[in-house]
């Protein structure tokens, strides 16, 4: 073990125990055994990890990071682990070693001191319960002695609970507009609430914003919003009970238990032998039940949150949200939960607090909405006459009205593919052209594009196939990128000499596992694929496909199809697949990637070159500016730091040390070179990513001020009978940026146009984006 790992669990074990301070209760007897047990657990963890990776890459899966498990329910499962190895053993500690080892840990970080006064932050204290009126008495045992805070130690620990307190500040919606930002004055809030939000761009390392860019994020902060009524009072009715519908979840015990929990009679485990099969089955069920209780009690809390603001801002006529920006330019609101860009519960929640007109196109926009919210039998993914076709069908249903009376009773919008958008916008639908008691409109719906990165990035290069398959050029009906990987996937597992070889390729792989394992441990051999090919579709290829182009590693999209596959097996619409088949659908899908796009996979490689050439050259940072006017830094350098990346770590935590959500502990020793791989890893998505916030810059600046419009991403969100209005300012800023030198900008900036030069450029119509029915659908 090191010695800043010693240092952290020493410090974590005392900070634990005395808190705030206020009274004295860490005695030094029972630190100095906790902190020599903390440690100790450390390190038999350290050694299990280093007899035996595999083994604990398992443990780890199923006790270090399981959310669950308290701290000595993770000790005493890794006892047991590492007693069930048959090669594994470990000496533990005795008392007296105990109180030794803790002892010395404990006076070395009590004899550091802070500043130039020499005290440290701890001291050893002694108190006097004694009443100094009264004779004292000859003592049997010798006084307690305990750790307290320094005076000094005591003015650290206010500032840093100062600190803590300001960041764990959440940001909420104003009721008011929150200020214009710009270069020079700090926007959004009125006051400081937290020093993350008192920043334009988040994560800064270097980037600087235009003129433009400034006035898009200040534009969205003028957007004014309330809460929608109907969708917080169906949420606030669906919390008395245990729902999971779509991302939202919520959680009561008693409906749970009724649900999920195994009948067991109490008397009739009390009849079993504890060392029978049986008395040992039903605990297993027993003890998966509880866990999964706790699992979805925690997941439940996201959902009790958001709607705990909603809660809040209930009856104010307006609420605002302040922006921001990240280095590469993209847009986001400053606040979680309930927020514009948040899941699809919290979207729903939020409505117009001005809404507008009734006009030709708006119930047109409204039903074709309806229709993509709902996604039922592939319809979002049909022309929009198939989807107002659906979707005038599906309102004139008897069923449509008792859903909206009743959503409770009546739950087929549960399964939408966005449940609560859809049901909103249905409401939305029945109030003004059903029983016509409403004569605005005020749900926002989104218009998404598909696949940006390969929409920009294919325009760049003049991929034609690329281009037409994310909708870049005028098409019938709209294309699919994921489909069309899909389907040249299902074509490589139903090559036979394609599928020869995986084979063969997966019994070299059992070859080299079972080298090194013993009899029992050993896979057999296993010559068949019995998986159906048809599995691969455009759900289990999306995120795979999405990623590939900004950079994203084969390890890595591997990992994103087999989350796609396990989540149909969760569903239960697929079988169980085997481990070794698993690894064949990944193949597949991956080379079925670049089969249908190579030109476009090509691109990768350019990004890569580039940024191999540029830190070559010796350039500490990448830049270049966007066609907004962005200008952007990336800067990655390797780590120049210690990590301390402790298990055992303080009171009731149990897993890697976490100082936030965002980073891990560590001790600094200088800052480092650039980073090859990252920078060559993170070129592609960091340039695609400030060319869509590019686009959605430009458009922003192109609407009208009164048409209220804010965007997810590289999704466009505004009113039913507005799109007409809104898509042609985005398509032109679509054609405005993919027209720009962007390639050019990028060399020119680093200097680099003699050593790597442009990446090979088709011929296509780039015109077609200004009239591209599907360009956002």
């Amino acid at each position: 073990m090191t010695s800043a790992m010693m240092a952290h669990i020493t410090v974590s074990v005392i900070l634990d125990k005395l808190g705030r301070g206020h009274s004295l209760g860490a005695k030094i007897t029972q630190l100095q055994c906790e902190i020599s047990e903390q440690v100790e657990h450390q390190a038999f963890i350290a050694y299990m990890e280093d007899a035996d990776p595999n083994y604990f890459k398992t443990l780890t899966r199923y006790y270090l990071h399981d959310p669950v498990r308290r701290y000595d329910k993770k000790v005493n499962g890794m006892r047991v682990a590492l007693n069930n190895h048959e090669e594994m053993t470990w000496q533990w500690m005795d008392a007296e070693s105990h109180v030794r080892l803790g002892s010395l840990l404990l006076k070395a970080v009590m004899s550091l001191s802070i500043d130039e006064t020499g005290e440290g932050f701890f001291e050893k204290r002694q108190p006097d319960f004694m009443d100094p009126n009264r004779e004292s008495k000859p003592k049997k045992h010798k006084d307690a002695c305990y750790i307290g805070f320094t005076r000094t130690g005591l003015l650290y620990r206010d500032k840093i609970q100062d600190l803590a307190n300001k960041d764990s500040m959440k940001p909420l919606p104003m009721v008011c507009e929150p200020l214009d930002w710009s270069l020079e004055e700090r926007g959004g809030y009125l006051t400081q609430i937290n020093r993350m939000a008192a920043n334009l761009i988040h994560w800064n390392a270097g980037s600087e914003p235009s003129q433009l860019v400034i006035d898009a994020l200040n534009k969205l902060q003028r957007v004014p919003f309330r809460i929608n009524p109907y969708i917080l009072q169906l949420q606030t009715d669906l919390i008395r009970k245990s729902w999971e519908i779509g991302s939202f979840r919520t959680y009561e015990k008693d409906s749970w238990e009724d649900e999920h929990f195994p009948l067991v009679d109490s008397d009739y485990i009390a009849t079993l032998d504890k060392e029978s099969d049986d008395y040992k089955k039903v605990m297993r069920q027993l003890s998966s039940a509880y866990h999964d209780q706790k699992i979805d009690e925690q997941r439940s809390e996201p959902s009790g949150r958001t709607i705990n603001i909603a809660e809040q801002f209930r009856d104010e006529e307006r609420i605002y949200f302040p922006w921001f920006l990240d280095t590469r330019g993209r847009l986001y609101p400053s606040v979680s939960g309930l927020s514009p860009q948040g899941a699809d519960y919290a979207k729903a929640l939020l409505i117009s607090a001005e809404g507008a007109g009734i006009n030709e196109d708006t119930k047109r926009d409204l039903l074709i909405s309806i229709a993509t919210a709902g996604a039922f039998d592939g319809v979002d993914k049909q022309d929009f006459f198939e989807r107002l076709t659906w979707a005038m069908s599906y309102t004139s249903h008897p069923e449509f009205e008792t859903m909206i009376l009743n959503p409770m009773a009546n739950d087929h919008w549960m399964s939408a593919d966005e449940p609560f958008c859809f049901l909103s916008l249905c409401e939305e639908f029945y109030r003004v052209f059903v029983t016509g008691e409403r004569h605005r409109v005020y749900v926002f719906f989104g218009r998404d594009q598909t696949c940006s990165g390969v929409q920009i990035l294919s325009a760049l290069i003049g991929d034609e196939k690329a281009a037409r398959f994310t909708n870049v050029l005028i098409t019938e009906e709209p294309q699919d990128l994921y489909g069309e990987v899909a389907r040249e996937a299902r074509l490589l597992l139903e090559n036979k000499d394609w599928m020869k070889l995986q084979l063969e390729r997966r019994e070299e792989d059992r070859i080299r596992w079972n080298a090194d394992k013993k009899p029992d441990k050993q896979t057999e051999k296993r010559d068949v694929f019995e998986v159906d090919p048809s599995v691969h579709d455009r759900a289990v290829n999306k995120t795979q496909a999405m990623t590939c182009g900004y950079g994203a590693t084969v390890r890595t999209r591997h990992g994103n199809i087999r989350q796609a596959l396990a989540k149909k097996v969760k569903k239960g619409t697929i079988p169980e697949i085997h481990r070794g088949d698993l690894t064949i659908l990944c193949r597949a899908g991956i080379q079925g990637m670049e089969i249908a796009f190579p030109d476009y996979m090509e691109l990768n490689k350019w990004f890569k070159k580039l940024a191999g050439a540029a830190l070559k050259k010796g350039l500490e940072k990448i830049t270049w500016t966007s066609p907004s006017g962005m200008f952007v830094t990336q800067d990655y350098r390797e780590s120049c730091f210690i990590d301390v990346k402790t298990y055992a770590a303080g009171g009731g935590h149990y897993g890697k040390l976490s100082i936030s959500s965002e980073g891990l502990a560590y001790i600094e020793t200088g800052e480092g070179e650039p980073k090859l791989s990252k920078n060559q890893s993170a070129i592609a998505a960091n340039f695609t990513h400030s060319l869509d916030g590019a686009v959605m810059t430009l458009g922003i600046l192109g609407v009208p001020e009164e048409i209220p419009v804010f965007t997810v991403h590289d999704c466009i969100f505004c009113l039913s009978g507005q799109f007409s209005s809104v898509i042609p300012h985005f398509r032109k800023a679509m054609h405005n940026v993919v027209t720009s030198p962007c390639f050019e900008e990028l060399l020119d900036s680093n200097g680099l146009t003699d050593e790597v030069g442009l990446p090979p450029i088709g011929n296509i119509d780039l015109d077609q984006i200004l009239e591209s029915p599907y360009l956002f659908c």
